[in-house]
């Protein structure tokens, strides 16, 4: 009979260990204890790490890390990095534990620091500036409108003065204020063309002032034709386009510092200005100083819904499919367990696909478009 009870006694044990793992667990997923502050580095990337304006900082992947931090139980400390190179070299280098942002999990990484869970799916995408914007946008942002204006300005003012003495001298000349002035306006044109005066002002002043408007309205022919060509060059070397990443040979091609994108772009031989962050590679954009821009899908296309004023857009479609995780220092291995554990849990019970609804990315099975 004890035999008996003691089998029974022996199956309920393994039945209650049995259930429990299987149960789900919940916060107690990735249980990790530590006596000291987790310090975390994080960079900008709207919309997964972003300032909230009051102070503090928002987006997809800080507001995963609180959680993660929140069911750790970990008291934390947060630094803000200028650029993703130098936040991943303070993790390689366990000034940081852990690093925060839309960072790209790659071979030559994984190599220097653990990753956690992979909690998106994305790729790469090129931003430039857009084709639509024509050869009046070019002639506005070069200032050459203004140029223009002010010859125009010049020729009305000479036609009123010319008006005026003409009226004096010349009892032929048209009374009607109007066809006066747009008659000194037609003959101030044929004199830029041809340099001659009316015989009735070729006295030595005249002909010095037509030496003098001949050599202006060269120069300002000159200078109108030189402008037009030029914009008309630019547009068409815009337009002349960027469709893939193809096309970025022999491109002038941003990609931010330390980013993965560079490192994919110097695979292909493709040689790329480093870029601190998404303000600056906008306004190199905008002034012509890089002809495009490449980084991650998303991160492009949210910040370009920010920046309409700069006439951006994506092109070439989404290439060189990543995935993003947190980076954790070499030494933490059991906090690197924990993260990973516990970010499974969120996926699981549908707390990514809360936060990420949050800031409108679609959470689809673990891919965020």
């Amino acid at each position: 009979m004890p035999c008996r009870n003691t089998r029974v006694f022996s199956a309920i044990v393994v039945c209650l260990i049995l259930c429990h793992a299987a149960a789900p667990s919940g916060e107690g997923v990735g249980v990790y204890e530590s006596d000291r502050v987790i310090r975390v580095g994080h960079f900008d990337l709207p919309p997964f790490v972003m300032p909230d304006g009051a102070g503090g900082y928002q987006g997809f992947a800080i507001e995963l890390w609180r959680e993660v931090a929140t069911r750790l139980n970990l008291e934390v400390e947060y630094t803000p990095y200028e650029t993703v190179g130098a936040m991943f070299t303070a993790v390689v280098e366990g000034r940081e534990d852990v690093a925060v942002t839309a960072l790209t999990i790659t071979t030559e990484r994984a190599r220097w620091c653990k990753f956690s869970f992979p909690w998106y799916d994305s790729g790469m995408t090129i931003m430039a500036r857009d084709d639509d914007r024509g050869i009046w946008y070019e002639l506005r942002q070069n200032r050459y409108i203004r140029s223009y204006a002010l010859f125009v300005l010049v020729l009305c003012a000479l036609s009123f003065f010319m008006t005026l003495a003409r009226r004096e001298k010349d009892h032929d000349f048209p009374n009607d204020w109007l066809n006066g002035f747009f008659l000194s306006l037609f003959n101030l044109m044929v004199l830029l063309r041809e340099g001659s005066l009316d015989r009735k002002f070729r006295t030595w002043k005249g002909n010095l002032l037509s030496v003098m408007w001949t050599l202006f309205g060269v120069a300002a022919v000159a200078y109108v034709t030189s402008t037009l060509t030029a914009a008309m060059m630019a547009v068409s070397r815009d337009q002349g386009g960027i469709t893939s990443v193809r096309d970025l040979v022999d491109k002038k091609v941003g990609a931010l510092d330390g980013g993965a994108a560079r490192r994919y772009l110097d695979k292909l031989q493709i040689h790329s200005v480093p870029v601190k962050n998404f303000d600056d590679a906008g306004d190199l954009l905008h002034s012509g100083s890089i002809d495009a821009f490449v980084g991650d899908a998303p991160v492009i296309k949210y910040w370009i819904s920010l920046n309409p004023d700069k006439n951006l857009k994506v092109t070439g479609g989404i290439f060189h499919p990543e995935k993003f995780g947190f980076a954790i220092t070499p030494e933490q291995t059991d906090l690197a367990e924990a993260i990973t554990l516990t970010l499974i849990n969120l996926h699981d019970d549908g707390t990514m696909e809360n936060i990420a609804s949050k800031y409108s990315l679609e959470y689809t099975g673990g891919t965020i478009k």
